[in-house]
């Protein structure tokens, strides 16, 4: 059964999880990213499965404190 995304993170995110939102390319993690913030949600940390470079800093204070990937 599909659950639309902001459900899916209400119902499985909480404060201060580990995260690994996986997809088709970049689009769905990114998503998924973005809808954790949108929510309101603290002190997560997301894994991304597949190397890639680490996020630019933003200028504003993120909520997102920790991005981890994996390494080539």
């Amino acid at each position: 059964m599909a659950v639309p995304l902001d459900e899916a993170v209400r119902r499985l995110v909480r404060d201060g999880d580990t995260v690994a939102p996986e997809g088709f390319a970049h689009l769905l993690p990114m998503a998924a990213g973005h809808e954790a913030i949108g929510q309101g949600l603290r002190d997560l940390t997301l894994v991304r499965m597949t190397p890639d470079r680490t996020p630019a800093p933003t200028d504003t204070e993120p909520p997102v404190l920790r991005a981890l990937t994996s390494v080539a």
